[in-house]
């Protein structure tokens, strides 16, 4: 994206998806869990993303079994 064509609402929630995502990277990290696609991506229709990226099917039950029963509280 050209930074001529970057409103302000458009830079903010680019940066508040890269700042999640490197929230996200370092809980995961603590946890013994990498995703080395994660990264912040530009906003979708103004909503900030995070990009999960491919991840091997152990590493994905890793992180499933840490997410159990914590989606509820």
């Amino acid at each position: 994206m050209l930074a001529e064509k970057i409103d302000e609402a458009t830079g903010a929630a680019y940066d508040k998806g890269l700042r999640t995502a490197v929230r996200l990277k370092r809980v995961l990290e603590a946890h013994g869990i990498t995703l080395p696609s994660l990264s912040g991506k530009w906003p979708v229709n103004g909503t900030p993303m995070v990009e999960l990226g491919e991840c091997r099917a152990d590493v994905a039950e890793a992180l499933a079994a840490g997410l159990e029963g914590k989606v509820a509280e």
